[in-house]
């Protein structure tokens, strides 16, 4: 069986030629019926012009009569019709009844009446002509011929009036089948009508049903491969729809072993890199203790700034991993219960040589409130805001802490009066690998804190921002639930 495949163009055409075909279908249908009824009132017409002109001759017939019978028994002079006029209007109908004659049967009957109406002529113009003076014997001789000429007469009489039941006949019939056809067409007008919407809004709501239903799968596929998780759901069909289904699953399958191939480095890191890493750390203390005991301040510096650069490393490798983790959904939080106000004293103790060294005073004016959330998470998020807030405040500017109750949720923040932020910077300032170029000093780090910070908040339920007037000073903050919900 062969199974036909149409793309959405295809389906949209689909939805407008088969209406249109019916349409055109109907339309034809329609045409016919109009030509039938054209054809019907043609004949209505021709029927009524018949009878009419027959009633016509027949009613000029009697009054020809009536003047033949007055003139004859009363021999008067008082005509109610003249010879010529007789034979002018008899001619006019003749005329006007040959018109109409499709038949021979008809054409019969006009010969029947043509022949009446000469001998009817004949008739008038002798008995008209008829003397007052003249004897008994001479008008009962004209009645005498008047009488055998009305045998024959009446019986061609008849057979016009037969006829013109007929014709009768034959116009209450056109007119009756000119009614039915107008019945007919109102009833098929409103039967094409009806089912031209009918078929229309059963094959849009058929094609949209398709196209929407497969779309939610499609929309639903396109939502989950940012988030890394298989793609279950398949689009049916074989349109566009289709197509851009199987590159997202193409795309999916394409990502998961990016994501592996990512797991990988990163475990190749931890393990191959680190470890290294550490062995020189250690090595460098052996020498740092070894430049201390022979007093050479030169090769001490010298180590410290090798110790200083391997920490960078180790923490660069450290904050990698720890963003693979929190992008991985693998990373666990130790959920506890634990004062707020005592988690920001641990925080700013984490800082407080380097605050002593520029002068900085710390403020903790943080509420004792109990939340329900990862403890050291917590605690290294609010480190790192604190860290930044030394880093670019100013000699004995001070660092204010604080928090704002929110109802199900509370607000930390971090104050400093450093040089603040770029209005256009604030907007990616917690993106990874982001840091403030116009803050005057030298780049620092690598730009991946504020970016777990986001991360470790966000996995709490959190969010995180910044408000900064540039020039003056900065605000970072982040609001944490109260209760922990997975």
């Amino acid at each position: 069986m062969v199974r036909v495949r149409l793309n959405i163009l295809q389906k949209g055409l689909g939805l407008i030629l088969i209406p249109l075909v019916l349409q055109v279908v109907f339309f034809a249908q329609f045409f016919m019926l109009i030509d039938k009824m054209e054809e019907l009132n043609r004949a209505e017409n021709r029927q009524s012009l018949i009878v009419e002109n027959i009633n016509k001759l027949t009613e000029l017939f009697t009054i020809a009569w009536g003047t033949i019978l007055t003139e004859t028994l009363e021999s008067n002079k008082i005509r109610a019709i003249d010879p010529e006029d007789y034979r002018r209007q008899s001619e006019d109908g003749l005329n006007k009844l040959k018109q109409g004659a499709p038949t021979p049967a008809f054409a019969q009957l006009i010969e029947t009446v043509q022949d009446l109406a000469a001998r009817q002529y004949d008739m008038l113009k002798e008995f008209s002509q008829t003397d007052p003076e003249e004897s008994s014997v001479a008008i009962f001789a004209k009645y005498r011929k008047l009488k055998l000429t009305l045998r024959p007469y009446m019986k061609k009489a008849v057979y016009v009036n037969q006829a013109l039941a007929v014709e009768r006949d034959k116009l209450n019939l056109a007119q009756e089948q000119g009614r039915k056809y107008r019945e007919s067409m109102k009833l098929q007008l409103f039967i094409g009508i009806t089912l031209d919407i009918i078929l229309t809004v059963a094959l849009l709501v058929f094609l949209l049903n398709g196209i929407t239903r497969r779309l939610a799968v499609l929309v639903r596929n396109a939502r989950l491969l940012p988030s890394g998780e298989p793609l279950r759901a398949h689009v049916s069909g074989h349109d566009e729809l289709t197509y851009l289904d199987q590159v997202l699953h193409l795309a999916s399958a394409d990502l998961a072993k990016a994501a592996e191939y990512r797991k990988s480095v990163m475990e190749t890191m931890s393990h191959d890199l680190r470890s290294p890493i550490q062995s020189a750390m250690i090595a460098a203390e052996i020498l740092q203790a070894s430049a201390l005991a022979s007093e050479s301040e030169k090769t001490t510096k010298q180590i410290e700034g090798l110790k200083r650069n391997l920490s960078r490393v180790v923490k660069l490798v450290e904050d990698n991993l720890t963003i693979d983790k929190l992008e991985s959904g693998t990373a666990e939080l130790e959920i506890s219960h634990f004062d707020l106000h005592e988690l920001a004293a641990e925080a700013l103790d984490s800082v407080s040589a380097q605050a002593g060294a520029k002068s900085i005073e710390l403020v903790n004016q943080v509420d004792k409130v109990i939340v329900q959330a990862d403890r050291e998470r917590i605690l290294q998020v609010l480190a790192n805001f604190l860290t930044n807030a030394v880093k670019f405040s100013p000699p004995s500017a001070p660092i204010c802490v604080s928090s704002q109750n929110l109802g199900h949720s509370v607000k930390v923040m971090i104050a400093d009066d450093g040089p603040g932020i770029d209005s256009e910077f604030q907007a990616t300032i917690f993106d990874r690998f982001q840091q403030n170029a116009g803050d005057g000093k030298s780049r620092q780090g690598f730009g991946l804190g504020l970016a777990i910070c986001k991360m470790l908040v966000q996995q709490h339920g959190g969010s995180v921002g910044v408000t900064s007037i540039p020039g003056k000073c900065s605000t970072f903050w982040f609001i944490l639930p109260l209760k922990y919900s997975a």
